[in-house]
């Protein structure tokens, strides 16, 4: 140790190190070590979540138009990793319409209804070119990204025809003339129509028939499954629309058609009643006008459930609104809702939030104002009579025939699935920087330990040979000491780097 200046040794290598400087490195490992390790650890177990506690679900339309409103609905998941399944919960949920480079051109606020679903709508401004965007949604910390195509020619929603059973199809039996009827006694009858496209048990039931001349009293038969109500119907013209109404108990709905010239049967039909099971029963006027209300009434919702109207125009769906248990129980306008757009409109009401296809359906079009003549539902374009009421009957009977269909809400998209991507990712890159940072920090273990080894060693045959031992500083005695420190301090880098290593695995 002579010759060097005083707060200075001397490594094996022969390089000077500042004693201070030394010490100082050796206290900052002994504070950075368990202070990394403790970060470390930390960074993992919080990165080990691969997801949000909730899920945000957004229902939106995949195609628009320019100048279009359109519909939103939106469903916040909690606790969607508990074993008993996710809760709704309910937050107001910020809705942007956004393109490529991240420009909002729209936004809208769903609020809370009382299904704890949130709803709302968003106006896509006119101007907006064509091509893609998205709607980014956002509510609790959690989001959800659907993608939204905007075009001219973008597509509306499909019709499908609502699944039924065997007892819930219309179906009627040939048409039978009494004894001594001619065949020319009978006018044309039309195939029997029902308002709403079925019954509901225990509730009235519309049904229309159009008759020709001449003109022919139509009476319903009192079944144990179907009473009647009213005396009968006879047409007010040739040919005419003509309306009965039946209250359907039980699933069968079989009766009978009786069809009179005054008091003389004519002839009889059996018929078995469409006959809907567990749904409501919608009542809409068949035609609207520009700026007018939508007036409707629901029998048959369950008490305490909240219903959901959804408003399509022209197979697009642009309005959807919970009204409370019982709302509706009257005919009563839907609040804050005037139709804006002439030509064709569907009107649905459900009581599940998450399923559309047992919505009771009705079709209504709208007129550009209230005196506007109605248009021909037929497919062959025939006009409809010039008397306004015969006119009105004919229109409620072509209308009942497009009632069987209904248009499907668009499927939820969820936001967990791209929140679970972003989680693996986090978690990868938190697992590679504490890789790196663990790699850096048991290097410089092994650097304190092979230094403060070499110091000990060091001292060690400077005591040796000060007590006489001559041989203590030859080159054997540093050249095997140098060697057991090196392998000491390898094997306790080897230790905690496969200890740190089975813990990240594990975590892992």
């Amino acid at each position: 140790m002579r010759g060097l200046p005083e707060g200075a040794r001397l490594t094996e290598s022969g390089t000077r190190v500042p004693g201070a400087l030394a010490r100082r490195l050796e206290r900052l490992v002994a504070v950075l070590a368990p202070a990394s390790i403790a970060l470390v650890v930390g960074a993992v177990l919080a990165s080990e979540q691969t997801g949000p506690e909730r899920e945000l679900q957004l229902v939106a339309p995949a195609a628009v138009r320019p100048g279009d409103r359109i519909a939103l609905r939106a469903n916040l998941l909690g606790r969607v990793d508990e074993p008993d399944g996710p809760v709704l919960e309910t937050a107001p949920v910020d809705v942007a319409l956004r393109d490529a480079r991240g420009t909002t051109h729209a936004r809208a606020r769903l609020a809370v209804s009382a299904t704890r679903s949130m709803e709302g709508a968003l106006r896509v401004p006119a101007g907006l070119a064509a091509g893609g965007y998205a709607l980014e949604a956002e509510a609790r910390g959690v989001s959800v990204r659907a993608s939204l195509r905007v075009a001219p020619d973008a597509s509306a929603a499909t019709p499908f025809a609502r699944e039924a059973a065997l007892l819930a199809l219309l179906s009627e039996g040939p048409l039978l003339r009494e004894p001594g009827v001619e065949e020319t006694a009978l006018p044309p009858i039309s195939p029997l129509r029902v308002v709403g496209s079925a019954c509901v048990p225990e509730l009235p039931c519309r049904l229309l028939l159009e008759i020709g001349a001449p003109a022919v009293t139509v009476r319903l038969a009192r079944t144990p499954s179907v009473e009647p109500r009213g005396e009968g119907a006879a047409p007010l013209a040739t040919p005419d629309v003509v309306a009965l109404t039946a209250v359907v108990h039980g699933p069968e709905g079989e009766t009978e058609l009786q069809f009179f010239r005054g008091d003389t049967l004519l002839a009889r039909r059996t018929l078995r009643l469409p006959v809907a099971l567990g749904e409501v029963q919608l009542e809409v006027a068949p035609r609207a006008h520009v700026g007018g209300p939508l007036t409707l009434q629901v029998r048959g919702a369950q008490p305490n459930r909240p219903l959901i109207v959804d408003v399509f125009a022209d197979e697009r769906w642009v309005v959807t609104r919970t009204v409370a248990a019982g709302a509706l129980d009257a005919a009563r306008a839907l609040p804050g809702f005037v139709f804006a757009q002439p030509g064709p409109h569907r009107v649905q009401v459900r009581a599940d939030l998450f399923d559309s296809e047992h919505a009771a359906s009705r079709f209504v079009y709208v007129t550009p104002t209230a005196a506007a003549p109605l248009p021909s539902l037929r497919a062959d374009g025939a006009p409809p009579p010039a008397d306004r009421a015969a006119a009105e009957r004919r229109f409620a009977f072509d209308a009942a025939l497009l009632d069987e269909a209904r248009l499907a809400t668009p499927m939820p998209i969820s936001g967990r699935e791209a929140a679970i991507a972003r989680a693996l990712l986090r978690r990868a890159r938190v697992r590679m920087v504490s890789a790196v940072a663990l790699v850096a920090l048991v290097g410089l273990l092994a650097v304190v330990l092979l230094r403060r080894g070499l110091a000990a060693s060091r001292e060690a045959r400077a005591l040796l040979r000060e007590a006489g031992d001559d041989a203590a500083e030859s080159a054997a005695n540093r050249r095997r000491d140098t060697l057991a420190v090196v392998a000491l301090a390898a094997l306790v880098a080897v230790v905690f780097s496969a200890t740190l290593a089975f813990v990240l695995a594990r975590l892992g």
